[in-house]
C-alpha cells in the first residue's frame, strides 16, 4: 500500500489498515457496515484506458479468492454495495444481456 498511496490519504490509509489489523476475520466476516478507503491512487483501465479508483477494503477476505481485484461493481452484488455507499461511478459492461427490451416468452410444446 505504502506505494501507491498519496501523500494526501497516508494518515487515513495508515488509520484505516490499523482499524482492520484490530478486527478478527469472524468480526470482518459478521460486518454489515461498508469499510474502506481510497489510497489516492489510479489504475488503468485495460480496455478503455480510464482512470479506476484504487481503495482498499476489509469486505475482500483471504479465505474467499485470492490476489487483488478489480471490483466489476455491475456484476457483483458485493462490489455493487461498496461502489454505491462510496458514490464510486459505476459503469455497465454488461450490455443489455440483462436488459431485455421486452419479456422473453417461453416455447409452446407442439
Amino acid at each position: 500500500m505504502e506505494q501507491i498511496t498519496t501523500p494526501g490519504q497516508k494518515a487515513a490509509v495508515e488509520e484505516y489498515i490499523a482499524y482492520v489489523k484490530s478486527r478478527s476475520e469472524r468480526e470482518r466476516m459478521a460486518e454489515k457496515k461498508i469499510t474502506g478507503c481510497f489510497t489516492g491512487a489510479y489504475a488503468i483501465n485495460p480496455f478503455d484506458g480510464r482512470e479506476i479508483p484504487v481503495w482498499i477494503s476489509e469486505y475482500v477476505l483471504a479465505g474467499y479468492g485470492t490476489g487483488a481485484i478489480m471490483a466489476v461493481p455491475c456484476g457483483d452484488e458485493r462490489d455493487h454495495k461498496f461502489a454505491r455507499n462510496f458514490n464510486i461511478p459505476i459503469t455497465n459492461i454488461i450490455g443489455d444481456a440483462t436488459m431485455a427490451k421486452k419479456p422473453i416468452q417461453p416455447k409452446t410444446q407442439n
